[in-house]
């Protein structure tokens, strides 16, 4: 429902700010794109540091093996 939201959100900007600020026929140039691709660069560096120093397993968790032998 979020990413729903931001992107509604971002439509919206579009849709009634960038037709008067843009000169060009282009709907995103190299800054909108450049925006999007440093804040997935940033996500991605913070989980792998984050990933490095922590577990991603619950170690110690006395259902850990009971939840990975699950089946239906």
């Amino acid at each position: 429902m979020s990413i729903w939201i931001f992107f509604a959100a971002l439509i919206d900007l579009i849709w009634l700010i960038l037709p008067a600020y843009s000169t060009g026929g282009f709907i995103f140039g190299w800054i909108e794109i450049g925006f999007i691709v440093l804040g997935l660069g940033i996500v991605m560096v913070m989980f792998s540091l984050k990933a490095k120093k922590e577990n991603l397993i619950p170690i110690g968790d006395p259902k850990l093996q009971r939840g990975i032998n699950f089946r239906l």
